[in-house]
């Protein structure tokens, strides 16, 4: 089961620790996915989130996966003067050293 939701909905933690479980509960399914599409320059909410995210999985609860898409409009990558690759990346709340 996936969940979509904009990162400036006002109840996106409720959406994922409430309103999707129950959804899950009633279909019966074990996989959830809850994809928060980032589009405010604030951030806030998507902060928050993340933080119960972390609370929870260090906890052991189980939860939903989470995934962040980043949807912010940005200048066309064709416009964009050639820099140096990135030396670190961030995927899924972790940082890796390419």
């Amino acid at each position: 089961m996936v969940e979509l939701k904009w990162d400036k909905n006002k109840k996106l933690i409720e959406g994922y620790t409430r309103q999707l479980p129950r959804y899950a509960e009633c279909e019966e399914t074990t996989n959830c996915f809850f994809v928060v599409v980032e589009v405010s320059q604030n951030g806030k909410n998507l902060e928050n989130l993340q933080k119960v995210y972390y609370a929870q999985k260090e906890q052991g609860i189980k939860q939903p996966e989470l995934f962040i898409i980043d949807g912010k409009i940005k200048p066309s990558a064709s416009k964009l003067k050639r820099k140096s690759p990135p030396k670190n990346i961030s995927f899924f709340g972790e940082e890796f050293t390419l």
